[in-house]
């Protein structure tokens, strides 16, 4: 096990502890390490753990987990509920306020780039392309047609709509992905304004070797499969969650529905869940390797996550590097 800063933080505001990294890196059972250290509470800074119903999809903490810890933003909404990383970075930090009201530590945990960027920046650079938001924008355009959704964006976004025709299909559904993305506008987006975050965001990354993070990745896959991916997402499209929703989009859902609709086989589906979220973790990882602030500790077994507890409360204990 071996770790590496980047970075010196800001005097004069309080700390959020953060932990970030791919799927799969062990961020949940580091958060319960640490939070059997520090008095803390887990703020879920995952884009798909917000949905009820959804436990073995997203790969929720268990009940038992729950229950240790105080969480915030898991299985709080309908799987058809709208949520977005501008909502989340509003709504975050409101809740990291009371955390701090209460006297304890607030402690993010989770792998949404995007949401992460929100809570702890307060601004969007723009948000990259997620294929679920994207797939359903694209499927809505050639079965309901471009008048459609550029009415939708005079909606939302009257002063965008304004300078588009219908010519513009690719900037249209890229602005209506924005808007469910980040719940702003590209106008208000290309407006500007920075928001002020008042902590300081202390955060520290699980490293894994590449062969051992797919590993790891392939073998959840299948005990997700075994404890019953299909059959949950069987009783969501059953109580009639449409399969186009951001929420059932997701890599795991998307596949289980295609098997369940008979286009893949259980092995089919399987690989397929497995190659996707290798896909979306060297995805998370090119995200968060462009962060200088994040402290990274290497990992090659699960065995390792209460002696990087014990690291990570020092480093946090020490501001993150705070001089």
């Amino acid at each position: 096990m071996t770790s590496e800063t980047s970075g010196a933080p800001p005097h004069g505001l309080r700390n959020v502890l953060v932990i970030v990294g791919p799927t799969c890196a062990g961020k949940t059972a580091l958060a319960l390490a640490v939070a059997r250290l520090l008095p803390c509470e887990i703020v879920s800074a995952d884009s798909r753990q917000v949905y009820d119903d959804m436990e073995i999809g997203t790969a929720q903490p268990s009940a038992a987990e729950l229950l240790e810890v105080p969480h915030h933003f898991v299985a709080e909404l309908p799987p058809d509920g709208e949520f977005n990383a501008g909502k989340f970075g509003t709504l975050g930090r409101e809740v990291i306020a009371r955390i701090f009201d209460r006297g304890r530590v607030p402690l993010v945990v989770g792998g949404s780039g995007l949401y992460l960027r929100s809570l702890l920046r307060g601004l969007f650079d723009g948000p990259e392309a997620e294929q679920g938001v994207r797939d359903a924008l694209e499927a809505r355009l050639k079965t309901e047609g471009v008048d459609s959704l550029l009415e939708e964006l005079r909606q939302v976004d009257p002063e965008a709509a304004a300078t588009l025709k219908p010519a513009h299909a690719r900037r249209i559904v890229r602005a209506l992905e924005v808007y469910a993305l980040t719940g702003r506008t590209l106008t208000e987006m290309h407006r500007g304004g920075v928001i002020r975050v008042p902590f300081h965001p202390v955060q520290v990354g699980l490293r894994w070797p590449r062969p051992l993070l797919y590993r790891r990745i392939n073998e959840r896959v299948i005990d997700m499969v075994n404890a019953g991916l299909v059959e949950e997402t069987r009783r969501l499209v059953e109580r009639r969650y449409s399969p186009g929703h951001r929420s059932l989009q997701s890599v795991g859902y998307r596949e289980a529905i295609a098997h369940i609709g008979g286009q893949l086989t259980r092995a089919e589906m399987i690989s397929l869940i497995q190659m996707n979220t290798r896909r979306f973790a060297k995805r998370q990882l090119t995200w968060f390797r462009a962060d200088p602030s994040i402290h990274w500790i290497d990992i090659e077994t699960a065995d390792e996550i209460p002696g990087v507890a014990k690291d990570v409360v020092r480093h946090f204990a020490g501001g993150g590097g705070r001089g």
